[in-house]
């Protein structure tokens, strides 16, 4: 019997980006508009697998969102999240990568006219807690998120993959309104997995200037992450406008992005296009409703 060959995208796209069996560190929400970055850019509730730490920024009780992401045209990466909670946070995200139907070759390489689908699940849950250091110039955040994945092809799982997120914000009144820092480490229970994620953000007046470092344990693939994100307020409506670029050691695997949000009083909508050297343009959808 001939061997089957089975090209999977997600591999693909995993082996590319971040490793194999991290799908949940994809880019998703808010990062894919600003480099990628997942240590200092806000995605609210998303933010349980980008920096779980970051889930409290938000004033408002209750976030729900949906998140769709479009690699090819039967390729897609859905995200469905919701947090509540004031001060602390407590969140749930679902997360479904589907790679539409791909062609079984033999191993010479011939279509057998066989399809599969395959596509990775996972359920997410976290929580966030912020403290006041000093005076509420100075906020330190903490967040703890596990993810449990699911492969639809093996019928295996994977164990619980651990995620630690560090925040810190200081508010001032003068030209530079915020500095953040954060520091994220992604599957800390896996060494063979671990990424770790570190940025900073200056925020002066509209413009907040992003620049952040990504690498994983062991890899010699470093990423450099620079974006800027304008904000213009008008009326009871907030436009914000991002580009950024993500510069790899592996060159063949730089990223650059753009994208736009809209938000008008609870409600808001983002739109963002990045495109990558091999998977091509990358188009993003989100709505999110905060009460």
């Amino acid at each position: 019997m001939k061997k089957i060959f089975l090209f999977s995208f997600i591999n693909l796209l995993s082996i590319i980006l971040y490793g194999n069996n991290d799908f949940f560190n994809l880019p998703l929400s808010n990062s894919l508009m600003l480099a990628t970055d997942q240590s200092v850019i806000s995605n609210k509730s998303f933010s349980l697998v980008s920096n779980p730490a970051l889930m409290y920024d938000t004033d408002e009780i209750f976030t729900v969102e949906y998140n769709k992401i479009f690699y090819f045209a039967q390729t897609n990466y859905e995200n469905f999240g919701i947090s509540f909670g004031k001060k602390n946070k407590v969140g749930i995200l679902i997360n479904k990568f589907s790679s539409g139907k791909i062609e079984i070759r033999d191993i010479d390489g011939l279509p057998t006219d066989k399809t599969i689908n395959y596509s990775l699940f996972s359920i997410n849950t976290g929580i966030a807690a912020t403290f006041e250091l000093f005076n509420k110039k100075n906020i330190f955040g903490i967040g703890i998120t596990e993810s449990f994945v699911f492969d639809n092809l093996t019928a295996e799982t994977n164990n619980f993959f651990t995620h630690l997120g560090l925040v810190y914000n200081f508010y001032n009144k003068n030209y530079i309104k915020l500095f953040r820092c954060g520091f994220v480490i992604k599957s800390i229970n896996y060494s063979q997995y671990t990424t770790y994620h570190f940025g900073y953000l200056i925020k002066t007046g509209i413009l907040s200037i992003i620049n952040s470092y990504e690498n994983k344990t062991e890899k010699e693939n470093g990423k450099i992450k620079i974006s800027l994100l304008f904000d213009i307020p008008v009326y009871n409506t907030n436009i914000a406008f991002g580009i950024g670029y993500c510069f790899s050691q592996n060159r063949d695997s730089n990223i650059a992005t753009s994208g736009f949000n809209i938000k008008y009083k609870n409600f808001g909508f983002t739109y963002s296009y990045s495109f990558h050297e091999l998977l091509g343009s990358i188009n993003s959808i989100q709505i999110n409703l905060e009460i």
